[in-house]
């Protein structure tokens, strides 16, 4: 799952780089520059997943050496 998320990760950097490339654009040529809700939404739920992911895959590496610490 990890592995998915860190695809879907870089997938989503690509997106955002060509949001602000468009961005630009529009600046250079003195119009309104697009908002992106979508991508921004985006944003939020990898942001989340990523977070739960990562934190539950550190929880079981720390559980497994918790368990074979000596007390």
């Amino acid at each position: 799952m990890l592995r998915q998320l860190d695809e879907i990760e870089l997938k989503y950097k690509g997106l955002q780089a060509t949001a602000d490339k468009y961005n630009n654009w529009q600046m250079v040529l003195e119009t309104q520059p697009t908002v992106f809700e979508n991508l921004e939404s985006l944003r939020e739920a990898v942001d989340l997943r990523c977070s739960m992911w990562r934190s539950l895959h550190q929880w079981q590496e720390l559980t497994e050496k918790w368990k074979v610490t000596v007390f």
